[in-house]
């Protein structure tokens, strides 16, 4: 399945099953991005849980206890598709990721986005899913805010702590 719009007019390129279901992987951090910014105001220190610490896959290498910025932690999850950031941002966000998941699936019905579902912040789950064109759809909000379209145009990013602590970080 597919579907490629032209940036400018908005129009439909080409298309294969537009509309056709699949797991979505790490573009969910996308939605993770956006919820938590509709939830969290300013730049606070997220201090990293030992849920947010223990995830596996792709990781920034956050240590339990560790404070980072908030705004810190989105381009860690963006430009290393850091699953312990994602966790570490969901939980700070909404207290816990079960609660986090369900503000992520209010945000896809917010925007009308029926077809799309989550059950994780970083992708691991193959029960979240959407289709191309909702992918386009979030890819517009998600490229909208100017801060997390400069994020997810870099190739590389160090990470510090608040204590000081620096992790440099390549894209996958």
């Amino acid at each position: 399945a597919y579907l490629v719009v032209d940036e400018e007019t908005g129009k439909t390129v080409a298309e294969k099953n537009a509309s056709f279901q699949a797991p979505i992987a790490s573009t969910t951090k996308m939605v993770t991005a956006l919820a938590a910014r509709n939830l969290v105001k300013n730049n606070p220190a997220v201090t990293v849980t030992k849920e947010a610490a223990s995830m596996t896959g792709a990781r920034a290498g956050l240590r339990i206890g560790e404070q980072y910025l908030f705004s810190d932690l989105i381009r860690a999850m963006l430009v290393r598709s850091a699953n312990d950031a994602a966790a570490a941002l969901a939980i700070a966000s909404s207290g816990s990721r079960s609660a986090f998941i369900a503000e992520m699936n209010r945000w896809c019905a917010v925007h009308s986005l029926t077809g799309t579902r989550f059950a994780d912040p970083a992708g691991l789950s193959s029960q979240s899913v959407s289709s191309p064109a909702e992918l386009v759809s979030i890819t517009r909000e998600f490229l909208a805010v100017p801060e997390f379209e400069s994020a997810a145009s870099l190739n590389s990013y160090t990470l510090t702590s608040t204590a000081g602590r620096s992790i440099p970080l390549k894209s996958l």
